[in-house]
């Protein structure tokens, strides 16, 4: 590649001509293009590795892992991402290269929102990651998925069969086995139930290591014993002084209620009598009383 100002010149190679293309680099395209190879050429999950041509940055290759628990584990398919000059805003279109026994070799498969059968439910946010891990997700949907544009439907033993082929197929154009370009996933912690029994036994055995005992000779001796005496001694409980100074307080106030209430000789005041009018009232209503009923009487 050589660069010419805002060109990139890209030059491709093949057997029988060599031919010079020219890209914008104040285009929306390259730029989007180039940000997101920057993105994957470090790829944080390990299903997956994908990268644009050297000669055309708007062809990708990518190599994927195939889905664990299938009649694809263990295999690794090579495959095509073409993407269009106007993108972001337009789908790309994906072409399998690697037998695989679900979708044909050579030919754009359908597969909804993310190629260019369905452009208009393509959103331009999405990009080549989005174009693979749904690849990935559509790989084992069956019913009407199966009789979509590409979609083969072999037997699970064929699919068995040509998953363990494709590890050693060689793409065209990168003439790299799939196996060199993915490969296998190292697992350095063991497996799980490995790793449960180690975590068992570092947790059984460090209550022992830090349980075991001296030597004999090198224990340090016993503290002396303090003498107990077994003669009780009387507790002092000291009196608190607000109960004190309450108690001296409420026995100077009460001496002169002792004195009346322990007094025999001291008489009891007798209840007063009505005032003197009021008997005379009385006597004058009687007299009244008694002459009425004399002359009813006569």
């Amino acid at each position: 590649m050589t660069r010419h100002s805002s060109c990139l010149t890209i030059t491709m190679t093949t057997d029988t001509k060599t031919s010079t293309r020219k890209v914008n680099l104040r285009s929306t395209a390259v730029k989007r293009i180039m940000q997101e190879a920057s993105e994957l050429a470090d790829p944080q999950e390990d299903d997956f590795v994908a990268s644009p041509l050297e000669t055309d940055i708007f062809e990708w290759h990518c190599t994927m892992r195939g889905v664990p628990g299938s009649e694809y584990e263990g295999g690794l398919y090579h495959l095509r991402i073409l993407l269009p000059p106007s993108y972001p805003m337009s789908a790309p279109d994906i072409i399998l290269l690697t037998p695989n026994g679900r979708f044909e070799l050579g030919k754009k498969i359908c597969i909804d929102g993310l190629t260019s059968f369905h452009a208009g439910s393509w959103q331009p946010a999405w990009g080549v990651r989005t174009a693979i891990t749904g690849l990935r997700s559509f790989w084992m949907q069956g019913g009407e998925a199966l009789s979509a544009v590409g979609a083969l439907d072999y037997s699970k033993e064929e699919r068995k069969r040509l998953a363990k082929l494709s590890r050693d197929w060689v793409c065209p154009t990168c003439q790299v086995k799939n196996h060199e370009l993915l490969g296998d996933v190292e697992v350095t912690a063991g497996t799980p139930s490995q790793a449960s029994g180690a975590d068992e036994e570092a947790i059984h055995s460090s209550p022992k290591e830090e349980s075991c005992e001296l030597p004999l000779d090198s224990r340090q001796p016993d503290p002396p014993l303090l003498s107990l005496s077994t003669t009780p001694r009387p507790l002092s409980i000291p009196t608190p002084p607000t109960a004190t100074s309450s108690s001296e307080t409420a026995s100077s106030t009460l001496p002169s209620i002792r004195t009346r209430a322990e007094s025999p000789s001291q008489p009891v005041p007798s209840p007063r009598r009505p005032p003197v009018i009021l008997d005379l009232a009385l006597f004058l209503m009687i007299s009244l009383l008694v002459v009425l009923v004399a002359r009813r009487l006569a």
